[in-house]
């Protein structure tokens, strides 16, 4: 009986270990759990900020991409506007020339008055029509020089020559019977540039007998059409060169450095500089250093039938400046992101702290409650069973040392105080 009572305890104690062992349990796999949702949304969350700072970084990279096509647009824009424009005017120039040329009425008058100086009165009518021809087209002046080159007639009226760089294109004029437009130039005796139209005057097959000058100031028209700017601009400009031996020339006034047409000359080996890359032949758009040594984007063109090269730039900086700006915006706004979307993580992570608090401590309390129910029922076992050997004692005190007794299917009982055998 003993040894029954034995192994009712060891079956108690047993139940007293597994609960125990539950609970560890228990209590182990809560924080494994809380810190697996912790590291989950921790993971989230980094996966999140590095979409976020991606598509900041590709969004900024788009705009860049996107500004400067425009910027490209624009100076592409304005560098065709201004060889348009130049062409054009070029154009109308010839034309006024050829209008000259093919004067029947008038080129006879000249003819005769050259091969007669002393008649005043066709002298008059050559200089009266060349005068309202200088007005109305707005020419410097003309002149009106003979097959040799010495001028006879000079409007407005003043004691000048035909200046020499111009007078070596009279012998083109000669030999091809074509309008010759000559490029800048700069008279030393004036202190002026001009450029210059030499009109050949000849009779049908006869050669020519003398030569009109249409002397050209560029600061009246050429000039301000190629500085002016169609849109509102802190650097931009136009640029117009040409070559020079190893040099390149600025024909005109620059927007950032005075009187520099004709005499500003950089070395062609310098081959940062946009205007050096229009003189070697490169077109389209360009990076390098202006003048000024200073970053530009530029544009450059051919001037057709001219040996001019045009350069439409503007600094990098005043480029970029829209850029900078769109970089601070795309920066704060992914830094707004990533502080609300890290805000919301908190409060999400916070939210699931309490909820797992809460659920760990109704498990506490539920397990709190089973364990006092399971040892309420041991303690009632546990009396039971101590009454029972109690009393099972007192019988067995009472009892003689050996019975045995034949049960009614002759299985034999043999017990004494100590123990009981069935066979």
């Amino acid at each position: 009986m003993s040894e029954c009572l034995k192994v009712r305890e060891t079956a108690l104690e047993k139940e007293h270990k597994a609960m125990d062992a539950e609970q560890k349990r228990s209590n182990l796999n809560r924080p494994r759990e809380g810190r697996w949702v912790s590291w989950s949304f921790l993971f989230i969350f980094i996966a999140l900020t590095i979409g976020i700072g991606a598509s900041g970084y590709f969004y900024y990279k788009t705009q860049e991409r996107q500004l400067r096509d425009a910027t490209n647009d624009q100076l592409s824009a304005v560098a065709d506007l201004k060889v348009k424009q130049i062409v054009a005017w070029r154009d109308d120039r010839i034309e006024d020339a050829t209008i000259i040329m093919k004067q029947s009425s008038f080129v006879p008058f000249v003819h005769q008055w050259l091969e007669n100086p002393a008649d005043s009165n066709l002298k008059e009518k050559v200089s009266a029509w060349l005068n309202i021809f200088q007005e109305a087209e707005n020419y410097k002046a003309i002149f009106l020089a003979d097959a040799q080159g010495n001028t006879r007639i000079s409007l407005p009226q003043r004691d000048t020559q035909v200046s020499a760089c111009i007078k070596e294109y009279f012998s083109e004029a000669m030999r091809t019977r074509k309008i010759v437009f000559t490029d800048f130039h700069f008279v030393a005796t004036t202190h002026h540039i001009h450029l210059a139209l030499i009109i050949p005057l000849f009779d049908f097959d006869t050669a020519p007998f003398g030569f009109i000058v249409l002397e050209i100031d560029p600061y009246q028209f050429l000039y301000p059409l190629i500085q002016t700017w169609p849109t509102p601009s802190e650097t931009a400009e136009t640029l117009l060169v040409r070559r020079e031996g190893n040099e390149i020339v600025f024909l005109n006034e620059l927007r950032h450095r005075k009187n520099t047409a004709l005499t500003l000359r950089i070395p062609i080996s310098r081959k940062d500089l946009p205007a050096v890359m229009a003189v070697k032949g490169k077109t389209g758009m360009v990076e390098g250093v202006d003048y000024r040594g200073v970053p530009v984007l530029a544009v450059l063109r051919k001037i057709p039938d001219f040996p001019w090269f045009l350069v439409s730039k503007i600094d990098v900086d005043e480029a970029n400046a829209l850029l900078k700006g769109r970089t601070w915006d795309v920066a704060i706004i992914v830094a707004l992101l990533i502080a609300l979307s890290g805000a919301g993580f908190g409060l999400l992570w916070r939210h699931q702290r309490v909820q797992f608090y809460k659920r760990h401590y109704e498990s506490e309390r539920k397990l709190a409650i089973e364990r006092r129910q399971a040892e309420e029922i041991l303690r009632k076992n546990e009396e039971k069973y101590r009454c029972l050997s109690q009393e099972f004692q007192v019988l067995l005190n009472g009892m003689p040392d050996i019975i045995s007794l034949i049960s009614p299917d002759f299985k034999i009982v043999w017990c004494n105080k100590l123990s009981a055998v069935i066979f």
